[in-house]
């Protein structure tokens, strides 16, 4: 069994069975992948691909399980090679980290501007996405971190470390009649007209829980992504808007107020999630110390050994053998 085998068996199964796309993105023929994963088959014992008239239509159960050790492998393989260079060049790379567009605006640029001032030659690269594409981005390896505000499941083949929690507020022009209330209900402020994130944004997700929940829903005056103009549309009075109160700043935001909403909606439990078979980089570990001081590099170190003993990985031999054992 070969890196290469599991790379072209990789690839085919991730381009949807097709072998021909499967070989352009491991720069190899097509005849090549046939062979290898044959190969392969023939020393796992197992057949992993369901073939139906010469054509490859899904994976065996045997195929499912080598599928999901072998991407780990391949990881951690990767892994060592981002190791060799952080050895080369601890001080310089990229950080690509997922997360939704309200947390990229109030929560990281802090953070952000520490990092670059002690490693100026590290890049950083924001891929705003919804929660449920987060984890999926953190799984496949396609980000160093994601920040949702969804907690993934025991399941989900990622380390998720509590950041903080972030409440929300109401926000409404300066002479809103909502401002003479002394405690805001749910049921006052839906006869307003909202603006309203869309569901890519940690705010917009949140409320349509809670109103549906209640039984309540709301009219959508403007729906925008960016912060910078939800609030400059509530300031011209089109709407109300609820969002993570961090995006609120009294000194700057003259045409807005903010009201406490927190007896209503539950504050933001904000999430990093990781990749426990990557190799961390020193600049990815000091973000998350910069984000939450809680989580020292020595602590994310241990958190990830404690996933990693919980979810022991599979064998793929052993994987194969009781796949294909008869009886199943």
């Amino acid at each position: 069994m070969t890196l290469q085998q599991l790379r072209y068996f990789v690839a085919t199964v991730e381009s949807g069975f097709n072998i021909s796309r499967a070989a352009q993105v491991v720069h190899t023929s097509q005849p090549g992948i046939s062979k290898q994963i044959k190969l392969l088959e023939q020393q796992l014992g197992a057949t992993l691909l369901n073939r139906s008239a010469g054509r490859i239509v899904g994976l065996t159960e045997a195929g499912n399980r080598v599928f999901e050790t072998a991407k780990r492998v391949l990881r951690e393989t990767d892994s060592l090679a981002h190791m060799g260079q952080d050895f080369l060049r601890e001080e310089s790379g990229r950080l690509v980290i997922a997360t939704l567009h309200t947390y990229a605006q109030a929560l990281l640029p802090h953070a952000a501007a520490r990092l670059r001032d002690r490693y100026p030659r590290v890049s950083i690269e924001l891929q705003q996405s919804s929660p449920g594409r987060i984890i999926e981005l953190v799984r496949g390896g396609d980000v160093d971190i994601g920040i949702t505000m969804e907690v993934p499941g025991p399941r989900s083949g990622v380390v998720a470390l509590p950041l903080m929690t972030v409440p929300r507020l109401l926000l409404v022009p300066v002479h809103h009649p909502l401002l003479q209330h002394e405690r805001v209900t749910l049921a006052e402020i839906v006869r307003y007209p909202f603006v309203v994130q869309t569901t890519l944004s940690a705010g917009g997700w949140a409320v349509n829980q809670v109103l549906k929940a209640r039984g309540f829903a709301i009219e959508a005056a403007v729906t925008a992504t960016d912060a910078s103009l939800m609030k400059a549309y509530v300031e011209q009075g089109l709407g109300i808007a609820i969002m993570s109160a961090p995006i609120y700043n009294p000194e700057r935001d003259l045409g807005i107020r903010g009201i406490d909403i927190s007896h209503i909606f539950d504050p933001s439990e904000v999430t990093l999630l990781l990749d426990p078979y990557r190799y961390q980089r020193g600049y990815v570990l000091q973000f998350i110390h910069l984000l939450a001081p809680r989580w020292a590099p020595a602590a994310v170190a241990g958190e990830i050994r404690r996933f990693m003993i919980e979810n022991e990985p599979v064998d793929l031999t052993a994987a194969s053998h009781a796949s294909a054992a008869p009886g199943r």
